[in-house]
């Protein structure tokens, strides 16, 4: 879905008609003005909830001290798993520390990184042909989302209508978890071989 296709969905939802002539003071004037800070905070949350777009990037891991270190993407939401020389490092191999993650065990290096991602936004206007970079169902999670962060400014007062679209977004993500759960990856510090399992 493209950012143009989900203010369409925004402001269906907020029954709305996003083609109107804008007016100072009118409700698609108010839902222009607010809809990209209320889409990207949406976006982000649900980036977190549903692990949002796979990506992958190549870290250089400097040796400090008695550990190895390097920053995190900027768009990086979680750390799914790290990959050097064939041997696969899951969770238990590396802790995030803010921006930057830490090797429990490993040399430093290059090691490939997939992760989930934020999704890239910056203007409802400006990106409009833009993909979410999301699935579908992800992506009318956001319209629920924002159309109910929305509902308070363009319908103060109308809890109904904020009562129906948050509680449609909140379902969506309670539905959604378990579908994500651990990755599957063997501990390479905690297995069978070393007699801790």
């Amino acid at each position: 879905m493209t950012y143009g296709a989900l203010k369409k969905r925004i402001a269906a939802l907020l029954d709305l008609d996003d083609e109107a002539v804008e007016t100072e003071g009118s409700l698609v004037g108010i839902l222009n003005a607010r809809i990209s800070p209320a889409v990207q905070a949406v976006a982000r949350k649900v980036a977190v909830y549903l692990g949002g777009i796979e990506k992958q990037a190549t870290l250089h891991f400097v040796r400090d001290g008695d550990a190895a270190a390097a920053p995190l993407p900027s768009d990086c939401v979680s750390v799914i798993r790290l990959r050097r020389l064939g041997k696969t490092y899951g969770r238990g191999s590396f802790v995030t520390e803010g921006r930057s993650i830490r090797l429990v065990s490993g040399r430093a290096g290059d090691y490939e990184l997939t992760y989930y991602a934020y999704p890239v936004f910056a203007d409802m206007e400006a990106d409009a042909d833009t993909e979410t970079g999301l699935d579908d169902f992800a992506s009318d999670t956001i319209a629920y989302g924002a159309a109910a962060e929305l509902c308070c400014s363009i319908y103060p007062g109308d809890m109904t209508r904020y009562m129906r679209l948050i509680t449609e977004f909140e379902e969506r993500l309670a539905n959604v978890l378990p579908q994500f759960a651990e990755t599957g990856i063997a501990d390479s510090m905690f297995g069978k071989g070393r007699g801790i399992l």
